[in-house]
């Protein structure tokens, strides 16, 4: 997706992103994951900005400010904004 953890935290609190806790039967220790269902729905419908400036062959903080001045929307979350 070739975005941060905290944008993917941001994503799984706006429900974008679904979330399962698996139980490790070894060592009895929680693991969370985003499931691939929900991360594939995603990225049907949405392009993160790392993934367009990987694109365009571009650094992903230019092109930010580059959709910033054209007035792109980002997805807004209830912690804040993620670019995609």
């Amino acid at each position: 997706m070739k975005i941060d953890v905290i944008s993917i935290r941001r994503l799984r609190n706006g429900g974008f992103l679904n979330q399962v806790t698996v139980r490790n039967p070894d060592t009895q220790h929680d693991r969370c994951y985003i499931t691939a269902q929900s991360l594939q729905a995603f990225l049907a419908r949405f392009e993160t900005l790392g993934q367009m400036a990987e694109q365009f062959e571009f650094a992903a903080i230019h092109l930010a400010r580059a959709l910033d001045r054209r007035e792109i929307e980002t997805i807004p979350c209830e912690a804040g904004f993620v670019r995609a």
